[in-house]
């Protein structure tokens, strides 16, 4: 095969490039099952390592959190529920969540999950998407749904009851037995090696549910754990494959989940792939600008993954210099491009300029990360770093996808191959058809191009996405719900440049004549409650502006970019 290198990624003479760090050693894995690789990690490699719940205070250590999940997976075990069961959990970041993510795989069930804050129609469209037959929620996720659970395929419905104090931890299961009137139709045999069902942004429309495997999520651990520092088994360390830092951890570190457990980003990313590492965790939703500045002071954060949504917020915070934030080591960041400027300003005004800045791109598809800025290789910080071991990838050229880019500063859409297989979608084969090349590359819909030195970079979207606080909030799943009110009579949503939040979701409205005769602030108001009423918090429309028409191609295809021009 002939080569060239430019100190980065590998790009062979048919414009597939191939990561520095080398192929995986598949045999470095010694595990089957997420069910062993957990117990390992919690109960061999890191028993003593522990995990805060910010909101209660409750510390309790790996190994008493996988005892606790053994209990749980062993009540629904008692109900029937096995193997390849999918389960659909519904909850805020806690300690319950994480139980019944680990006794899923103890199970081995298939877990699937819903935002906490989403609405019971958002709710109940997932349970049907992944065809889920048990329902498990928190007691906070139960109290704010309890009048409307109702879905024809559930047969059992659990709420998990925390007990204990400061110090002690257990939970149980309250079961309500539940009629289910339908069976969801699919082929078993789809589900066989998966764990997991992560819901997509619904880039067409509702959400689809991805496939992950054991093997995926046992690889994305392996693959984001540093240099060579975790031996496996005492055998030769994840080094010999090739693995990078993305800002080492360990049991002395202490690291923040509170991406939501419901994404890939809160379930993989950070906690599987990071517990791995041994920190400290401390688990909790979002808790806002300062919350966050609290929570770093008071636990000595050393590791923060955050957007850059976040980023920029915390930099532009007047009150930065009031917080003890010396403990930073490392900054991980991705979901969308970093601001290099605001990192700066955050480096300097928090008194850590000496602090690691990753920057991360993967997605659900990948079950985690497949791109990280690495420690020895240098990369800028606007690019999204070096591939994985063990990942390939292209860049089609827009115009003709049987040909690829090879040429730096030329711009096209990125495809990812990994060394576990793609399974895509669930119950969905043709969207899985269109979603894989011939020779099983993933096309992200992301745009991207490379420059001299092979720093990868994303410059857009193909997908209709909008960038909402590190969440891909899909503009077909609002164009869908939208055009259910009989006030307009045509609709297209766009992501609109945000500060404080990269980019929010707007719709530009054709209105009805039924919409015409109303006064506008009424029909302002009525469309955004009625987007709100059916979606989650982070999917709802943040401004309406109302249009004659809204501009499209010969094909018929909205021009969104004409629409961006009357912000």
């Amino acid at each position: 095969m002939e080569t060239s290198t430019k100190n980065l990624h590998v790009c062979d003479s048919n414009g597939i490039f191939y990561s520095p760090l080398g192929d995986y050693d598949l045999s470095l894995e010694k595990w089957d099952t997420m069910a062993q690789f957990i117990e390992h990690v919690f109960t061999k490699k890191f028993p003593q390592s522990s995990l805060i719940e910010a909101i209660t205070d409750r510390e309790i250590t790996y190994k008493q959190l996988f005892e606790t999940s053994q209990q749980i997976a062993k009540q629904l075990k008692s109900y029937g529920i096995d193997k390849r069961t999918i389960l659909h959990m519904v909850g805020e970041n806690c300690f319950d969540w994480l139980v019944v993510l680990i006794a899923s795989y103890i199970c081995d069930c298939v877990i699937s999950a819903t935002h906490h804050n989403s609405p019971w129609p958002e709710c109940s469209r997932n349970i049907t998407t992944t065809c889920a037959t048990v329902l498990i929620m928190t007691q906070k996720s139960y109290e704010r749904h309890a009048s409307r659970i109702n879905h024809p395929n559930l047969t059992h419905l659990f709420i998990t009851e925390p007990e204990g104090d400061s110090f002690t931890y257990t939970v149980n299961l309250t079961h309500i037995p539940q009629n289910p009137k339908s069976k969801p139709e699919y082929n078993p045999d789809e589900l066989n090696g998966v764990c997991q069902l992560l819901l997509s942004s619904g880039t067409t429309g509702t959400p689809k549910a991805i496939k992950i495997t054991d093997k995926m999520v046992i690889y994305s651990c392996l693959a984001i754990a540093d240099n060579g520092c975790l031996t496996l088994e005492g055998s030769v360390s994840f080094c010999a494959c090739g693995a990078r830092k993305i800002g080492r951890q360990g049991p002395t570190d202490v690291s923040l989940v509170a991406q939501p457990l419901a994404h890939g980003g809160g379930q993989n990313l950070a906690f599987l792939d990071m517990s791995f590492q041994g920190p400290t965790l401390i688990v909790t939703d979002y808790p806002g600008t300062v919350g966050l500045l609290e929570i770093t002071q008071k636990h000595k954060l050393t590791h923060l993954l955050a957007v850059p949504a976040v980023i920029n917020s915390l930099a532009k915070y007047n009150h930065l210099d009031k917080f003890d934030l010396s403990s930073w080591k490392c900054l991980l960041t991705g979901a969308s491009t970093p601001n290099f400027e605001m990192i700066c300003q955050l480096k300097t005004r928090s008194g850590n300029t000496n602090m690691k800045v990753k920057n991360l791109y993967g997605s659900s598809e990948n079950a985690s990360m497949v791109f990280c800025t690495h420690d020895t290789i240098p990369s800028k910080i606007e690019s999204i770093g070096i591939a994985s071991p063990g990942v390939s990838f292209k860049i089609a050229d827009l115009e003709n996808d049987t040909k690829f880019i090879t040429k730096p500063g030329e711009s096209g859409e990125l495809l990812i191959k990994q060394p576990r297989p793609f399974l895509l979608y669930f119950n969905a084969p043709q969207k899985t058809a269109d979603s894989l090349t011939s020779d099983g590359f993933y096309k992200t819909g992301d745009l991207s191009y490379f420059d001299e030195n092979f720093n990868i970079y994303i410059s857009g979207r193909l997908k209709e996405v909008v960038k909402y606080r590190g969440f891909s909030v899909s503009t077909a799943e609002i164009e869908e719900i939208l055009m259910e009110s009989d006030l307009i009579v045509d609709c297209s949503v766009v992501g609109k440049p945000d500060e404080s939040s990269y980019e929010i979701p707007v719709a530009f409205v054709v209105l009805s004549e039924l919409g015409n005769a109303k006064d506008k602030t009424e029909v302002l108001e009525n469309l955004i409650n009625f987007v709100e009423s059916s979606i989650a918090e982070h999917k709802k429309i943040r401004g309406v502006y109302f249009v004659d028409e809204i501009p499209r191609n010969g094909f018929g295809k909205v021009v969104k970019n004409e629409l961006k021009l009357l912000f």
